[in-house]
């Protein structure tokens, strides 16, 4: 590999970081769906299914934040 060539904490670090950018998009858009929706239970079970992917997607991306700096660290 080149001394130029990008390392895979430098690829992968900042997707993750778009990625969790938009997840919080996301997250923000289901907490205000889910304050309209109302009495309609049939939409909020939805919702709520699609906030627990959300926050489990969440979870993935923090896991691998921390995986890549620990990568950063040992390969500095």
């Amino acid at each position: 590999m080149s001394e130029d060539s990008p390392t895979a904490h430098e690829l992968v670090g900042p997707m993750l970081h778009q990625l969790n950018n938009d997840l919080s998009l996301i997250m923000g858009h289901l907490e205000l769906a889910l304050n309209v929706a109302g009495g309609n239970e049939k939409l909020l079970k939805r919702l709520e299914a699609s906030r627990a992917a959300a926050l489990r997607m969440a979870d993935r991306v923090r896991e691998n934040q921390t995986k890549v700096r620990e990568t950063k660290r040992v390969s500095a």
